[in-house]
């Protein structure tokens, strides 16, 4: 799995708890939680999680690999305000992050 790989989350503890057990979406980056600081969805004991766009547009979450299964590859963007849409978030992730440190 890498940035632009379609997931769904699969169903464990960590997972129902956030409610995101069962969702789809794309996976939108990936970091090192102990030098990022992202809150990663239960534990991450090989110190790497991947960032999951869900479908809808407005929500990601950081997950370990176990905790998501390759349902996909996404196509690049059909209409460019799609691009666009996608382009301001993965901004607003990038900011987000830069701040962080």
């Amino acid at each position: 799995m890498s940035p632009g790989s379609r997931v769904r989350v699969l169903s464990a503890p960590e997972t129902e708890a956030v409610g995101a057990a069962g969702r789809t979406g794309i996976v939108v980056g990936e970091s090192q939680p102990s030098s990022s600081g992202v809150a990663v969805v239960g534990p991450a004991p090989d110190d790497f999680a991947l960032a999951v766009w869900f479908d809808g547009g407005t929500e990601t979450l950081w997950f370990r690999p176990e905790l998501l299964e390759l349902i996909g590859e996404e196509k690049p963007p059909s209409r460019p305000d799609d691009f666009e849409r996608l382009v301001g978030f993965l901004r607003g992730l990038w900011t987000g992050a830069w701040f962080r440190r």
